[in-house]
Formats: C-alpha cells, structure tokens, sequence
C-alpha cells in the first residue's frame, strides 16, 4: 500500500515475520506477545524528500497491507489486526497504540469524517483522531465478501456493508442504523 502526502511518502507491505532480518535496523516496535515464528510485520519504508527511513512494526499473524493505514500530516495511523498504532514520521516515534477489543480480526482502516473507521471479522466500529472508541456495531453474523460484492462501501455519509446471512446493514458516521 502507498500513501503519499506533501511531507511523505509512505510504501507498507505486510510480511513473515520469520522472513526479515531485524539486527541493525533503526525504529522496530513489537506489538505485545508477537515475536514468535507465526508474527507478520508491516514493513513501512518512509521517504521525506531527503532521506528513506524503515520502520517496522512487528504485530501478530493477522494483518494485511491494503487498507490497512491513513496518511494525515505527520501522523501515519496502521492498524494491526486488533491494535491501531499511531507513529510521527517526522521522529519515527509512535505517538499511540490502542488494543481493539472488538471479538475476531479487523480487516480494514478508513478514515472518515469523525475519525477512522475500523471494518473487521464480527464488528464496524470508529475510532475518533486519539483512537478513543466512539461506537461499534456487529451484525446476525461476521461480516465477509462475497465475489459478487465488495466487503465494504463507504459514501458521503454512511458505510453499508453484508453478513455472512447476506443480511445487508448501513449506518451513518454517527452510528445510527439507517437499513
């Protein structure tokens, strides 16, 4: 995933783990627990215009590379699965991390006008810009794609989305249930 603003450039692939070499490199942050042969890792390679800096953020065996993170200023917000850490490019120091404590994998981190949104496996919920929880919503069954839908849509306004029940939902930023 690439995400690029007038500071930054910020390219994050998601690996084994297992895979990298992690002697001599600058800025590695372990998520709790996960340095063990089943850890992935976002590697996110940074560039300012003058220099190219790696951080890696090693965090469990669930996390992916798309969608996964939002580019604001200086401020690169990754979600990890069940932890959204919030790291200053500028100092390539992590300003936050919050534990999610919704049940199952999150999938997804979007921002949206109140914040970010967090789609996973059994919840949607949003986040405001200090990662405090503002609602959080599950539906009759996870919540999955389907080859004949996307996982997600997110409008102006509302987000809509399936179960696995093909139950359809949409609510608005705010959280309220419109379907």
């Amino acid at each position: 995933m690439k995400l690029q603003n007038e500071k930054f450039t910020a390219n994050i692939t998601a690996v084994d783990t297992k895979n990298l070499n992690l002697d001599n490199q600058s800025f590695i942050y372990f998520e709790e627990n996960a340095k063990n042969e089943f850890s992935k890792s976002h590697i996110i390679s940074v560039d300012n215009g003058t220099r190219v800096v790696q951080i890696i953020l090693v965090g469990d065996l669930f996390l992916y590379d798309e969608h996964c993170a939002v580019l604001e200023n200086e401020v690169l917000t990754v979600l990890q699965n069940n932890t959204l850490v919030q790291i200053n490019l500028g100092t390539s120091q992590i300003i936050k991390q919050k534990q999610i404590e919704e049940f199952g994998g999150n999938f997804e981190l979007h921002l949206i006008p109140t914040g970010y949104l967090v789609y996973g496996e059994s919840a949607v919920a949003t986040y405001d810009k200090d990662l405090n929880q503002i609602w959080s919503f599950s539906g009759k069954d996870i919540f999955v794609p389907t080859r004949d839908r996307p996982a997600l849509e997110i409008g102006a306004h509302t987000v809509s989305f399936y179960d696995f029940e093909n139950n359809f939902y949409e609510i608005d930023f705010s959280g309220k249930v419109i379907e």
